[in-house]
């Protein structure tokens, strides 16, 4: 007896030229059949949401069945990655054969490029149920300062003398000095 899934879900849509462009901009996914599919080179993708508010963007990535010390969260040149490897064991049973698996093992990763304006070294993450959120907080507006434009008169002798006049074209330079 053979099981073939089935799925009455609608067909999905057409994937429209931003979701491919936010997906270039966002993920390192090349030769990725799918957002939590296996990748050619074995690394598989894991679900993710990028939630934004006036004060931080949060992601969040489903790692079920995936102890913490098997996750790694780094942030560099403005790309956080989210790397670690899932064990075999969570597959469940070893006899008989799989009519269906899609859960996946082995390494996975998954980059995200930070926008501008955010505060890279006050990222934290926090990892509960198999769910990692990931708090990238934006980084504050700078304050503007205003440095006043002062001139520098000229000091002759310890004492302060108005800028002599500018020589006329063609006049030459004498100094009144010596």
């Amino acid at each position: 007896m053979r099981f073939l899934p089935t799925n009455d879900a609608p067909a999905p849509q057409p994937r429209t030229e931003l979701q491919r462009r936010y997906d270039a901009a966002t993920d390192d996914r090349r030769g990725a059949p799918s957002p939590a599919g296996e990748r050619p080179d074995g690394e598989w993708s894991p679900l993710a949401d990028i939630h934004e508010t006036d004060t931080a963007l949060t992601l969040t990535v489903e790692l079920p069945g995936i102890a913490p010390g098997r996750v790694s969260v780094t942030a560099e040149n403005d790309v956080v990655t989210i790397d670690g490897a899932r064990s075999p064991g969570h597959l469940g049973r070893t006899d008989g054969s799989y009519h269906l698996r899609e859960r996946h093992n082995g390494p996975f990763v998954r980059r995200f490029r930070l926008p501008a304006g955010v505060d890279a070294g006050a990222i934290r993450s926090d990892y509960a149920d198999g769910i990692l959120t990931v708090h990238v907080p934006k980084a504050g507006l700078a304050a503007r300062v205003v440095c006043p434009v002062t001139t520098a008169p000229e000091q002759r002798g310890g004492r302060i003398d108005a800028m002599p006049p500018a020589p006329e074209a063609g006049a030459a330079r004498v100094r009144a000095d010596a």
